[in-house]
């Protein structure tokens, strides 16, 4: 073998193939070998794929370093062959050969060779492929003949688990696919392709994944041309749970636009996370500059599934949000907007879908759904979404979200009075709240100094006891300062105390402690964020500091995240199951009662009054027409709560006809119209 071919197989590697099937190798070209010589055995014809016309080369175990193919060998000094297929790129016989090679160290390599007089000429790496520094290995790979125009190689790779996960939309020259996807089991189902689009036979079963490694399937797409190039990429992950999500990719090549010219239909299967399966075929055209995607999918096929959502709505609320799910779980799988895509192509992460009408549609009839099911705090949650710049959403779709919740909104439980303006205090971005319930008659006004407001009297006192919106550990040395993300996820960032003056935060953190890991954002540069990225708080809010650690909310869910003396992380960050009990909590913690099971959360409808051990809740409408709710308290009983709306204290009391109400326990409202 050539000194040049063995430089080029350890710098050419690329990212490529989709699935790899439990099938027996074909018999290509017979003779392989590891080592020594080898025989020449009479040509045999390539085996085509039952049903499209395409042909199938052969794939070769792990360490074949020497075969015969069309009766002349190939033999590699380093590395090892593991795929082959015998292809006319000059439209001239004698064929050429494309191949799949392993470097020494595993790596994957795309080239093609030609015949000479002394049997196949050195290897070349496809034109269009480019050096790699990602340590994935090839587990398994197969080409297969499409058309005259195209071919495609498909391979598993193994690829570390990184502790910091790769950016997403990075340029694609990195083998691992972002993400945290989770080795796949052993014996998972075989891929699902395009309509006609079978896999090539003649792939040798991959093996399990090595332990701290993620399985990856890879597709590349070859023009075959005198130098045949490498024209797209195709990745997907592959979950270690056989339930969970995962995309599968095939290919068939179809002259789409009538000009002659072969185009490629790329099939997607969404299947899994306890969802029907769902097919998407995106068309990819031919042109001068290489392919380009079709805007018609995944929308059409999306929106259709929308569609049949909002007309099972009325009848079956349960059968209407499953579909909705199903919708939305789609569009997270697929597209680039959703920041979550499982499919990787070229460059980028995830199909380009735009503002999707079909998963805006998908996430109103969602809201409605819920609501009518009396879910009302998963319902406002995906409300709170509809405005997100990946949703487009028409007047009826926001009208329909919003009547459905408008109807589940108590606007007779409580009587609202108006007391004292609350001074806007200054502080960091993760802080208590102004406003909290000494005793069922008295609140607590947080400021220096902090006074008790008398709900009878209306008179407001000083008060001796600390008032601060800083929150602190129990022993006042360090403070939460705000919540905020990195490549890896979402931590809390922790200063010391003192460094807080006037509600402004001087230094940096002390310590920043992982609340839960997730990918990096759209367009992130890792190890860096910008600032506004850095910002995304993920949705999650801290109320407390306890002898245990400090408490969050995200939602309805509580997570408790342990700290040390030193404010770093005892161990990982944990979601409180509904029923468990809060032990612990300060004084005064405004969102929660002293035992925790009444949790108050500001939503855009009003507050939600959730009873975490009956795992029920109420939402109480606010009087309309008011700003942006900035702060809220509950009283001890749960049957009083206090708001602060544009700067004035509001405080709702139970009217007489429920004065014996409690959350969780109110009176069936009407159904969603």
């Amino acid at each position: 073998m050539a000194p040049q071919w063995l430089a080029l197989a350890g710098a050419f590697s690329l990212v490529g193939c989709s699935g790899c099937e439990d099938r027996p190798a074909v018999p290509f070209k017979l003779s392989t070998s590891r080592r020594g010589s080898y025989e020449q055995p009479q040509p045999q014809p390539g085996v085509t794929v039952p049903g499209t016309g395409a042909r199938a080369g052969v794939s070769f175990a792990a360490g074949t370093t020497q075969v015969d193919l069309a009766g002349r060998g190939l033999v590699l000094s380093e590395g090892a062959v593991r795929a082959a297929l015998e292809a006319e790129l000059d439209g001239d016989p004698p064929a050429e050969l494309l191949l799949v090679t392993e470097d020494a160290d595993g790596r994957p390599v795309l080239a093609y060779t030609r015949q000479s007089d002394r049997g196949w000429a050195p290897p070349e790496p496809v034109a269009g492929t480019a050096p790699v520094d990602a340590p994935c290995t090839l587990q398994a790979a197969s080409l297969e003949l499409l058309d005259t125009s195209y071919a495609m190689a498909r391979g598993d790779l193994d690829c570390p688990v990184a502790d910091e996960p790769a950016a997403a939309g990075d340029d694609a020259t990195s083998a691992a696919l972002p993400g945290p996807p989770d080795p796949p089991a052993p014996d998972g189902p075989p891929p699902s392709t395009a309509p006609g689009a079978k896999p090539a036979s003649g792939r040798p079963t991959a093996a399990p994944p090595a332990p701290g490694t993620r399985r990856e399937r890879h597709l590349w797409i070859v023009a075959l041309e005198r130098t045949p190039r490498l024209v797209e990429r195709v990745a997907t992950g592959v979950p270690e749970d056989d339930h969970a999500l995962r995309v599968e990719a095939g290919l068939q090549t179809r002259d789409l636009d009538g000009d002659g010219h072969s185009d490629l239909v790329l099939g997607l299967d969404a299947r899994g996370g306890d969802r029907p399966q769902a097919h998407v075929d995106v068309e990819l055209l031919s042109r001068a500059g290489g392919l380009s995607q079709s805007a018609r999918e995944p929308e059409t096929a999306l929106l259709a599934l929308a569609d049949r959502a909002k007309a099972e709505r009325k009848g079956n609320a349960a059968r209407a949000a499953e579909t909705a799910r199903q919708v939305l779980a789609l569009h997270g799988a697929l597209c680039r907007e959703s920041g979550t895509a499982l499919v990787r192509i070229g460059a980028s992460r995830g199909l380009a879908c735009g503002a999707s009408l079909a998963a805006g549609r998908a996430a109103s009839v969602l809201a409605a759904a819920l609501a009518t099911q009396g879910h009302l705090l998963e319902a406002i949650e995906t409300y709170e979404t509809l405005g997100q710049p990946r949703y487009r959403l028409t007047d009826n779709d926001w009208e329909r979200a919003r009547v459905a919740l408008s109807a589940r909104a108590d606007a007779n439980s409580h009587e609202f009075r108006p007391g004292p303006q609350v001074a806007a205090r200054s502080g960091p971005s993760a802080r208590r709240s102004a406003i909290a319930f000494l005793d069922e008659q008295r609140l607590l006004l947080r400021g220096n100094p902090a006074q008790s407001y008398d709900l009878a009297s209306g008179e407001l006192t000083p008060i001796g006891i600390a008032g601060g919106i800083t929150i602190t550990d129990p022993s006042g040395r360090h403070a939460v300062s705000a919540i905020v993300r990195s490549c890896q996820g979402y931590h809390l960032s922790i200063v010391e105390a003192s460094r807080i003056a006037l509600g402004v935060v001087a230094g940096a953190s002390t310590s920043e402690p992982l609340i839960v890991t997730a990918a990096p954002p759209e367009g992130a540069h890792c190890p860096q964020l910008t600032p506004g990225q850095r910002r995304d708080d993920g949705g999650f809010r801290a109320l407390a500091w306890t002898s245990r650690g400090v408490v969050l909310a995200r939602g309805q869910a509580l997570w408790l995240l342990a700290l040390d003396g030193s404010a770093r992380a005892a161990q990982p960050a944990i979601e409180l199951a509904p029923s468990t009990a809060i032990t612990g909590l300060p004084p005064h913690t405004s969102e929660l009662t002293s035992d925790g099971r009444y949790h108050a959360l500001i939503t855009p409808l009003g507050v939600a009054i959730h009873d975490r051990k009956l795992d029920a809740t109420r939402l109480v409408a606010l009087p309309a027409d008011g700003p942006p709710v900035t702060d809220v308290a509950i009283s001890p009983s749960s049957r009083r709560i206090a708001v602060v709306r544009a700067g004035r204290l509001l405080v709702g009391v139970p009217r007489d006809s429920h004065a014996a109400a409690a959350p969780g326990s109110a009176p069936p409202l009407p159904p969603s119209p």
